[in-house]
């Protein structure tokens, strides 16, 4: 089974291997992002700029497709594009692991 079968699997619930593994590096990414914002909160008491509002409201954006793709894991709905429905490849979720779009259709939104 290539991967991008496997993440239709992952999708449709089939693979809890799969499941595990997109659950820990979305987890990851979490805890990445809650360090550089508080990082970053800590630095606003000194200054205020800026890049410094621009990046935290980044990486809230950030959290919030997190826990968003944290739901679709749950739901079953993981690793499948929200416009045309196909499997996204597991190369571009292993790089965003919160990507709600396949390749072909995140051009056509602002979405990740």
């Amino acid at each position: 089974m290539d991967r991008a079968a496997d993440i239709t699997g992952l999708a449709q619930g089939h693979d809890r291997h799969l499941i595990r593994e997109a659950r820990q590096r979305l987890q990851h990414e979490r805890e990445a992002c809650i360090g550089q914002r508080a990082a970053l909160e800590g630095g606003i008491r000194h200054a205020v700029d800026e890049l410094t509002i621009a990046r935290l409201a980044a990486i809230r954006f950030t959290l919030e497709e997190i826990d968003a793709a944290l739901v679709r894991l749950d739901d079953g709905a993981y690793g499948v594009c929200r416009q045309c429905r196909s499997a996204i490849a597991a190369e571009r979720l292993e790089i965003l692991p919160h990507a709600r779009f396949c390749v072909r259709c995140q051009p056509a939104t602002r979405e990740p």
